[in-house]
C-alpha cells in the first residue's frame, strides 16, 4: 500500500486551486505570530491523505487544515507553524467550505470517497 496527498486552497467558501503553485503564490514565510504578518487576504490550505494500491487511490483517511494571509503583489503567503503544518482542527471549516472539498474528493474519484474511513467522511459534514 503507498500514500496519496492532494491539497486545496480556498478563497472563502470557494475552491481556488489544487496546489500553491496552481493558486500563484511562492515561497510561504512562517511566523510564530501571525498578527505580525503583513495584511492580505485570507486562504485556507487543505492536505488531504489518502492511500493508494498499485498505482490507484483507494480511499481518503484525514484531512489537514492551515490557515494564511497572502500578500500578492509579492505571491508570498504567510503562515503559523500550526497552520504549516495543517495541524488546525476541520471544526473550524466553514459548512461550505466542507461541501467544496467534498464535492472536489467525490468528483475526483468517487470509488475512493466510498471507501473512505467514516472519521474522514464525517470531519467533512
Amino acid at each position: 500500500m503507498a500514500w496519496w496527498q492532494t491539497q486545496l486552497i480556498l478563497r472563502g467558501d470557494t475552491l481556488i486551486a489544487e496546489t500553491l503553485n496552481d493558486a500563484g503564490l511562492g515561497p510561504i514565510q512562517f511566523s510564530s505570530d501571525p498578527a505580525t504578518a503583513p495584511e492580505g487576504e485570507p486562504l485556507t490550505a487543505i492536505v488531504v491523505s489518502g492511500y493508494a494500491l498499485y498505482g490507484e487511490l483507494r480511499g481518503y483517511y484525514a484531512l489537514g487544515v492551515g490557515h494564511m494571509r497572502v500578500d500578492w503583489q509579492s505571491g508570498t503567503g504567510y503562515m503559523s507553524e500550526p497552520s504549516a503544518a495543517h495541524q488546525e482542527p476541520a471544526t473550524l471549516l466553514s459548512p461550505r467550505q466542507k461541501q467544496a472539498i467534498r464535492e472536489w474528493l467525490r468528483a475526483y474519484n468517487p470509488a475512493a470517497w466510498e471507501t473512505s474511513l467514516e472519521s474522514f467522511k464525517t470531519s467533512l459534514k
